[in-house]
């Protein structure tokens, strides 16, 4: 589970190095004026539809699959955990494991993560509408 738990810390923080880099170009877009006439948003248009496929699309992409792949034993550990409490929970604390609460903190930011550049992908589309 260590192993687990370390390969899903190195890419939740590959995923959040990325997102600190390109949210100011993201924040931009969002922030962007729209024009009277289409034709004078052509150039944002286009900045806009390039951050949302190279930069907004794939972190939410990397930061879904993610969640996805931790998610089955996420849900054992939580399955497990209910188990304990619900046999003996006040020995539960007998049977922790700073691992697997990390793990479960790890899935928890991922889904925040997820969640957020969800939001942010549906924001930008909404933009690249209006400057159509």
């Amino acid at each position: 589970m260590s192993d687990i738990l370390s390969a899903s810390s190195l890419l939740l923080t590959v995923i959040g190095i990325l997102y600190g880099l390109w949210y100011p170009v993201i924040s931009d877009v969002l922030k962007g004026e729209v024009k009277a006439h289409a034709l004078d948003n052509r150039a944002t248009l286009e900045c806009a539809n390039e951050v949302f496929r190279y930069k907004v699309l794939p972190l939410l992409i990397f930061s879904s699959l993610l969640v996805v792949i931790d998610l089955p034993d996420s849900i054992h550990i939580v399955h497990r955990a209910i188990q304990l409490c619900s046999q003996h929970c006040s020995s539960i604390w007998k049977h922790y494991n700073a691992v697997y609460g990390s793990f479960l903190l790890v899935e928890i930011v991922l889904m925040f993560l997820s969640l957020h550049m969800g939001r942010l992908a549906v924001q930008v589309r909404q933009k690249i509408a209006r400057l159509s």
